[in-house]
């Protein structure tokens, strides 16, 4: 996952309509949404790094497991990627005769 202010604005459409969804099936109440909103509108924009993001949506899911879903989705996106470099790394390194660090790097990456 690339940290772009496109990505962190989808992050905030995906919160609300997340708190739409969860008011509609009462999961959440008005008072709970009252303090999502609260809570991301203060955090949201102080939000500069990708770190910074996974930790907002670790702290957002740890108080509303309504967003957990949110928050795996972008941890697993995360993976896919590093996965994608470790494994082109690793071809790269196969293509090469350096098979020995091919696997050590692919054991790195588990």
């Amino acid at each position: 996952m690339e940290f772009t202010q496109e990505k962190k604005n989808q992050i905030e459409k995906e919160i609300v309509d997340i708190s739409i969804s969860a008011l509609e099936n009462n999961a959440i109440n008005e008072d709970i949404l009252g303090e999502v909103s609260i809570f991301v509108l203060s955090r949201i924009d102080k939000i500069a790094s990708l770190d910074e993001l996974k930790s907002f949506l670790k702290d957002l899911y740890s108080r509303w497991s309504v967003f957990e879903p949110l928050y795996r989705e972008q941890i697993g996106e995360e993976r896919e990627k590093r996965d994608e470099v470790v494994i082109e790394k690793a071809e790269n390194l196969v293509k090469n005769g350096n098979i020995d660090e091919a696997i050590q790097i692919m054991k790195g990456a588990e």
